[in-house]
């Protein structure tokens, strides 16, 4: 009785286990049900679209644009802009294949773009931008090359017995030294303007056949060096006087002579107003 009770009791639970595992087993897919299902299927609209994509074009835009250009990937402003204007031109007036080009030139040119504002790259060369040059510190000054020329022998010999010879005059004798440094004043333009001016034409007896008018720009320009040269020899006498030597040992009158005609000098040898 109790013990029949526990007997079926013990049945009927077995029976129930049973079939609940039975149950879960039907329920749970297989491994091969799962790995079907992990399977990635590929719609149709985009395998029809792969096979019809023409060849090369699965490269990237970039490197297809450089094809249809017809240039290499290193290949520079001038040379895009050379190959994209050869091609409109002998394309004949297709507006498909010109819009082609276009497209090929604009992508080329953006990704240039792009990779010189991300520091990668070389730099694209904008035409209408002008690159920034060193600043030339000398610029003011380079006009005066065209009147400096470097002296011959002959014409530095020539202007040294002159105007050194006036120099020295007045430190010998400091009571001429007023009329050595004007003798300097007044003939050292000549020299420097006719200095570059091809030799007068004389005939048998040695006479200038023909007198060349006097070209007033030169000859001004001329007068205006040697007074420069002649203030600077003024005020370096008055310099080396108060800074150097005591008046006393030299008197102000010879050395400011001197150096006028001294400074003078310097003028005649380096300097010329017959430019073309």
């Amino acid at each position: 009785s109790a013990m029949a009770m526990r007997t079926v009791l013990a049945i009927a639970s077995l029976c129930a286990l049973l079939g609940g595992a039975q149950g879960f087993s039907a329920q749970r897919p297989s491994v091969a049900s799962r790995r079907r299902m992990n399977v990635v299927r590929t719609p149709a609209s985009v395998s029809l679209s792969s096979a019809a994509m023409p060849a090369g074009a699965g490269g990237s835009p970039s490197r297809n644009a450089y094809r249809t250009l017809g240039i290499t990937e290193d290949a520079t402003y001038d040379e895009i802009t050379e190959a994209f204007s050869e091609l409109v031109a002998s394309c004949g007036g297709d507006e498909a294949r010109i819009k082609q080009l276009e497209r090929a030139r604009d992508t080329i040119l953006d990704q240039r773009l792009k990779m010189r504002l991300s520091g990668q790259g070389p730099p694209v060369n904008d035409p209408l931008v002008k690159p920034k040059e060193p600043r030339d510190w000398l610029k003011p000054f380079r006009f005066l090359g065209k009147y400096i020329e470097r002296p011959s022998t002959q014409h530095f010999t020539k202007m040294s017995c002159i105007f050194l010879g006036f120099s020295v005059a007045s430190l010998v004798a400091p009571g001429v030294g007023d009329q050595m440094s004007f003798f300097s004043i007044i003939f050292a333009p000549a020299f420097i303007y006719q200095r570059g001016m091809p030799d007068p034409v004389r005939d048998d007896f040695g006479q200038v056949g023909e007198i060349l008018p006097t070209k007033f720009g030169p000859a001004l320009l001329a007068g205006a060096i040697v007074a420069a040269f002649a203030g600077m020899g003024y005020l370096f006498a008055l310099f080396y006087l108060s800074l150097i030597v005591p008046p006393t040992l030299i008197p102000i009158n010879a050395l400011s002579n001197s150096c006028v005609a001294f400074f003078v000098w310097i003028a005649t040898c380096w300097f010329k107003t017959q430019v073309e």
